[in-house]
């Protein structure tokens, strides 16, 4: 089985690199990649207890990328994460997260919510703070009852406490993973919000600036979705990738190896993939 989209602790993932691997073991999963979000913190903790003659590890990041609709989030694969160029943007996006962090904080707390920054940095055991975090820091505290509700009333897009991540540009990010020896590869394109025609428009334009790949399989895509994504892709000439975006307990229904439709990633991908790395 393959997954080119994990989350650990070291992220907005609920179980730290170690025992995401050990589930991944127990998964049937191969093929796989930690990608967290804006770190590449948990990828030295999964070289400590990878066992190569069960398992390959691609080492990777998802990076928040500046746009004024929909998400965009890069992902990086085969990177070099001791790379100086990767280390000067994640500490660019950090400091923009930190800030934009704060911000949540406070308005939590004008809604009447005693939110306490420095408890919140504790108990999350994390550098990279995320909405999860603080959806389950508001569930603990009792101000909701569930981490969907925290989401559906305070800090979903559009909800009165969600603020967006300021991010890096799109060229900037997809040149910092290029020099940090990495695949730079669209993360689920639909959250761009953007038709079909549209979509495919943006991506020709994307490639221009280097993009390499698409990811074709998603946790959130329908079958159907996942099959116009593949023929933009052949039409394109991008590598194709898939994954779950597995994030632990916060997003119990995604499992790792299994993605599209609640079905397995396809073996296809990760012979592209092989094949794409001989190749370059």
């Amino acid at each position: 089985m393959i997954d080119l989209h994990i989350h650990s602790s070291a992220s907005d993932g609920t179980f730290s690199p170690e025992e995401v691997y050990g589930k991944i073991l127990e998964s049937g999963v191969t093929f796989f990649s930690l990608t967290d979000h804006d770190t590449v913190a948990g990828i030295p903790e999964i070289y400590k207890v990878l066992d190569e003659n069960k398992t390959t590890f691609i080492p990777g990041i998802e990076i928040t990328v500046s746009r004024s609709k929909g998400e965009c989030h890069l992902l990086g694969y085969n990177i070099d994460y001791n790379s100086v160029y990767l280390e000067s943007m994640i500490n660019f996006v950090q400091a923009g997260r930190e800030k934009r962090n704060k911000g949540i904080a406070d308005l939590l707390n004008s809604k009447g919510m005693a939110v306490d920054y420095q408890e919140l940095m504790e108990k999350s055991g994390t550098a990279t703070l995320g909405r999860p975090h603080f959806a389950a820091y508001l569930k603990n505290k009792g101000y909701v009852k569930s981490i969907q509700e925290a989401f559906d009333k305070y800090l979903a897009v559009g909800r009165p406490c969600y603020l967006e991540n300021s991010g890096v540009e799109f060229n900037e990010a997809v040149n910092t993973v290029i020099k940090a020896g990495g695949i730079p590869v669209l993360a689920h394109p639909l959250s761009l919000y953007l038709s079909w025609g549209k979509l495919e428009e943006q991506l020709s334009k994307w490639k221009e600036l280097g993009l390499k790949g698409i990811e074709v399989y998603h946790s959130s895509f329908r079958t159907r979705d996942s099959q116009r994504m593949e023929e933009i892709a052949d039409r394109l000439g991008f590598l194709k990738t898939g994954g779950s975006d597995y994030h632990g307990k916060t997003r119990e229904e995604r499992k790792l190896g299994f993605s599209t439709g609640g079905n397995p990633v396809p073996s296809s991908i990760e012979e592209g993939f092989r094949s794409y790395l001989i190749q370059r």
